[in-house]
């Protein structure tokens, strides 16, 4: 009796032993790096948010994640976000990563290392770290637009019991930061290997060699023209144009990026010269205080000045208008430069009627003025006036101390186009719209010196080129529960080298409950190369 007691003993100790073993070898080691969120936002932006930091993701430095069958049982951590009443007018979109401080190769491919998401208790989105890398960001919740009321989002990371395939995870150690964002746009697309290559300002042109064949998203914005005496004279602003071309490996791409004009701080007969690339001179007297006109921002497939391209425009894919510039003479006649453009320049403006204003120049023909303004070159005064602002034509000069035109922009190139979710179009301050798609353009009032999409601009121009790549369609899905909708079934678009849906966090619509989800897509192109898009679900 007593051996078979031992025996029985020996056995549940054996059995003992073997369940420890079952629920330790997938320990891992959680430090966060910091207890609470770091939020950031660009610009001012942080003027319009309330919000409260995240409460601690862990009671000490170092925590175990244990295998759980739910996510609310991981570690998390929770902040809250809003905007202030004054930014009622206006969007602001938050954006929640993991920073991976360190993570080994093993726990990134470990598909019950997860990742969830969840606002007034209904999960909104959720994931695994799908082969990020350490000191990688992995975007977990974007374009969440901010309300005037309080939204509170908790981050988890747990351990999924039903899904850990890996016996070598045990011990290892995945240190994250929690970050925030904030901006006053939704990302058109967020992940990892978007190449991005900005151009600023350097009074020469600049040259992008293309090394792999697909689509590129280009973004030029014209430069402002100078003021006279201060700024209360000032200069008109820069516009701005965007839109897609399909460029081959070995390409070449040119890159003219507008000088400011000349600001008039002292009363002289000296030349006030334009800004760099077709900016209209100016020359002031003893008793006048004159600016110049900007700089136009263009690519082309040829190099130069935009003024030496007359004779090759079918190179130029695209152009963004220029501002004219101010001047002063005394309290009774002063003058504002006319804003790029847009298909049309702004006109200049000054308050003394009887002295010819700088008009805007056109698709077709510089902006009148006392010197008319030309295919890339705002009209140059000689003497006693202000130059025009360059763009595809430029503005015309003005008189004495009456403002001069802004130049026009231009996206008319049949090789420039729109494609996903990027509209080829012109933005410009307070100016003439267009509808027709080859000038296609929007009136704003947004103003930033930094270059920020759909805004003029201040100072020198600027331009920006990015690499598309494949893309699942985004658009916000409304589906009833229960519906049978397999996700996978969703379009993936070639954006110049293929692309198949590697992986969808949720598979099907069928198990689903009502509440608002962030579906992640993997996509993988014919190069092996991975990406995250996301689509709005909602289910009622």
């Amino acid at each position: 009796m007593k051996k078979r007691s031992k025996i029985l003993l020996l056995l549940l100790l054996l059995l003992l032993i073997a369940i420890i073993s079952i629920f330790t070898y997938a320990l891992v080691t959680y430090r966060s790096e910091e207890t609470n969120i770091l939020l950031k936002w660009e610009g001012n932006l942080g003027e319009f948010i309330n919000y409260e930091n995240g409460t601690p993701v862990l009671g000490s430095s170092n925590a175990i994640l244990n295998p759980t069958t739910d996510y609310t049982n991981g570690i998390s951590t929770t902040i809250k976000i809003w905007k202030k009443q004054e930014a009622r007018n206006f969007d602001i979109f938050a954006h929640i990563y993991l920073d991976l401080t360190t993570i080994s190769d093993a726990l990134a491919a470990e598909a019950g290392l997860k990742w969830a998401v969840s606002s007034n208790n209904i999960l909104i989105a959720e994931g695994n770290f799908n082969d990020y890398k350490q000191a990688e960001s992995l975007p977990i919740l974007i374009n969440q637009k901010l309300l005037l009321t309080e939204t509170s989002y908790t981050i988890y990371i747990w351990l999924d019991e039903n899904n850990i395939d890996n016996l070598d995870i045990e011990g290892e150690t995945l240190s994250t930061l929690v970050r925030a964002e904030a901006t006053s746009e939704e990302y058109d697309i967020n992940n990892k290997k978007l190449v991005v290559t900005n151009f600023d300002y350097n009074n020469a042109i600049q040259t992008m060699n293309i090394t792999e064949s697909g689509f590129y998203k280009l973004e030029v914005w014209g430069a402002q023209g100078g003021y006279g005496l201060n700024e209360t004279y000032g200069g008109g602003y820069g516009g701005y144009a965007t839109g897609v071309v399909s460029l081959n490996q070995n390409d070449t791409l040119y890159i003219a990026v507008g000088g400011a004009g000349g600001n008039g701080t002292t009363m002289t007969t000296d030349l006030n010269a334009g800004g760099f690339n077709g900016g209209g001179n100016s020359y002031g007297t003893t008793s006048k205080y004159v600016g110049s006109g900007g700089g136009a921002t263009h690519i082309a497939t040829t190099t130069g000045t935009l003024s030496s391209l007359s004779s090759s425009k079918d190179s130029i894919l695209i152009v963004a208008g220029a501002g004219g510039a101010g001047g002063y003479e005394s309290d009774r006649y002063t003058s504002t430069g006319g804003s790029g453009g847009g298909y049309i320049g702004n006109a200049g403006d000054s308050t003394n009627s009887s002295y010819t204003k700088g008009q805007g120049g056109t698709q077709t023909t510089g902006g009148t003025g006392t010197v008319k303004g030309s295919f890339g070159q705002g009209g140059s005064a000689t003497s006693n006036g202000i130059g025009g602002g360059g763009g595809y034509y430029g503005g015309g000069s003005g008189q004495y101390t009456t403002g001069s035109g802004g130049g026009s922009g231009y996206i008319a190139n049949s090789n420039l186009i729109s494609k996903n979710d990027i509209t080829k179009a012109m933005y410009c301050y307070n100016c003439t719209t267009s509808a027709d798609a080859s000038t296609l353009t929007y009136t704003t009032t947004n103003v930033s010196e930094d270059a920020r999409s759909k805004y003029a601009k201040k100072g020198n121009g600027y331009a920006r080129i990015t690499k598309l790549i494949p893309y699942v369609d985004t658009t916000r899905l409304v589906l009833t529960q229960g519906t049978d909708y397999n996700f996978y079934n969703d379009s993936c678009y070639d954006v110049g080298n293929g692309c198949t849906i590697e992986s969808v966090t949720y598979t099907n619509a069928s198990s689903m409950s009502t509440g608002e989800y962030q579906i992640r897509y993997v996509i993988k192109d014919n190069s092996n190369n991975k990406y995250n898009y996301y689509r709005k679900v909602e289910i009622k």
